[in-house]
């Protein structure tokens, strides 16, 4: 089998490439550094959660079919940071020389949400892989392995700027508390087992490849959609809020360059530049024309439980020793992400005209409750005899851009027959469910029940969602 292996990763010279093993392969900095090892010479194996979707867009531009040996040097496999047994088994079978752990539930906001499974995946997710590769080690006696821990500026929390490897940690959200403690297991192994693990605390870094429900794509995304008239308003939290804002691209290199060091080491990563969200909306609207006031509205439900009001790193640490330093800067990071996404907005565009998109149906930057649609819908009554139901198409549950005249509902019914006759692919349930909204028990339901009356409703169907709101006539 060894044999086999270095066959599969030799080069034309007949010498053996390095191998990388990546968590999160699929996410901005997975697919980034995918890249950057590929133009090194590595083969990457990427490790990626089995979905009914594909979720593969961001290195689909760099893969091909493994059948292919001679020319995939990236090849994926299904595993999952809280299935141990998933990790030791790729790891002994790739035997990778470096291993990246960069999978995470990462959005901070999320994580407030859903803290358990945060804590599983990204605080004992990191431990479950450390021990995998202590164990092969153990078992194989390969002790050149190097480990990559991606840690984050979050776990800085509170604490004053500017922030580097010996400021203290005072994590704000549960993810930055399971940030703190991946990297602590870091340096446990580091210590106790002699494993070459390093801690890169990066600071924010974004790109194009950035998810949608990140503030700075989120800026950038309605930006491109409000330039061509796709789209009218954006929603956010707190604007005071200060981030070192990198390029992902800049970032991923010095990931590369704590493993290639004589000895393991923890790292600060930053701009060292430090820029609030109403600074980034300035550039970003003021860009293409746009004067962001104009657009955007403040909507209480983005602020955290906990803000962290001013991350700023100080990296003179990897600058020195590793000889980092970033080549992007914050407004050509801007434009960058704007001129990607006005690119994409145009495609949107040609899609709505020549009617295969319903400009109802594309993704929105805002959410609004279902309490307070109603609110601007009119007050319902169960006694009333004249309720009938509203079929309201949205993406994401943008619901407001219907309450503000941006977009149409859907379609008007007036009862189940008539919701099963316009949309005869829907799957009804007749099991009810808790609400939504302490205010207004039974009011909404999570899948789509056939309850009439006083009740409201909605499914998911494919990626829209189907709200049904009663409102008096």
């Amino acid at each position: 089998m060894a044999s086999d292996r270095s066959e599969s990763t030799g080069d034309s010279n007949g010498d053996r490439r390095k191998v990388a093993l990546i968590t999160g392969i699929t996410g901005q900095d997975g697919s980034y550094l995918t890249e950057f090892l590929l133009d090194k010479g590595y083969e990457v194996h990427g490790l990626i959660r089995r979905s009914s979707n594909f979720n593969t867009q961001r290195v689909n531009h760099i893969y091909i079919d493994p059948h292919n040996v001679h020319k995939a040097r990236m090849k994926l496999h299904y595993a999952d940071l809280t299935d141990a047994s998933s990790l030791r088994r790729w790891i002994d079978t790739i035997q990778p020389d470096e291993v990246y752990n960069l999978a995470a539930q990462s959005h901070v906001a999320v994580s407030f949400e859903i803290p358990d499974y945060t804590a599983d995946v990204v605080a004992t997710g990191a431990l479950r892989l450390l021990e995998a590769v202590r164990s092969h080690i153990s078992a194989t006696g390969r002790s050149n392995i190097r480990y990559y821990q991606a840690g984050s500026s979050e776990m800085f929390g509170s604490t004053p700027p500017p922030q580097s490897e010996s400021t203290p940690f005072h994590p704000r959200s549960p993810y930055a508390v399971s940030k703190c403690a991946a990297h602590w297991y870091t340096v446990n192994y580091r210590e106790a087992y002699g494993i070459f693990a390093c801690n890169g605390i990066l600071f924010n870094h974004e790109s194009p490849r950035r998810g949608e429900n990140f503030v700075t794509r989120k800026i950038t995304r309605a930006v491109g959609r409000i330039k061509i008239g796709l789209q009218s308003k954006l929603f956010l939290g707190n604007l005071q809020a200060s981030r070192d804002w990198g390029f992902a691209g800049d970032y991923v290199e010095a990931m590369w360059m704590m493993l290639q060091q004589e000895k393991p080491d923890d790292y600060v990563v930053a701009t060292e530049e430090s820029h609030t969200v109403e600074e980034f909306l300035e550039e970003a609207f003021g860009y293409v024309g746009l004067k962001w006031s104009d657009h955007v509205v403040i909507d209480k439900r983005y602020f955290r439980p906990t803000e962290v009001d001013n991350l700023k790193g100080d990296s003179s640490k990897a600058r020195k020793v590793l000889g980092w330093k970033p080549k992007v800067g914050f407004k050509q990071l801007v434009k960058m992400m704007v001129d990607e996404d006005v690119e994409l907005a145009k495609r949107e565009k040609v899609l709505v005209d020549a009617g295969y998109l319903a400009k109802a149906s594309l993704p929105k930057v805002e959410v609004r409750t279902c309490f307070q649609l109603q609110n601007s819908c009119g007050n319902v009554s169960a006694n009333d005899k004249k309720v009938v139901y509203r079929l309201i198409v949205v993406y994401q549950a943008d619901v407001n851009a219907v309450v503000h005249g941006e977009a149409s509902p859907g379609v008007c019914v007036c009862s189940v027959e008539d919701i099963k006759r316009v949309f005869p692919s829907l799957v009804f349930s007749d099991k009810k469910y808790p609400t939504c909204h302490p205010d207004l028990p039974g009011f909404l339901c999570p899948v789509m029940p056939s309850l009439i009356g006083q009740y409201s409703t909605w499914a998911n169907v494919h990626q829209n969602t189907l709200y049904f709101f009663p409102v008096t006539m």
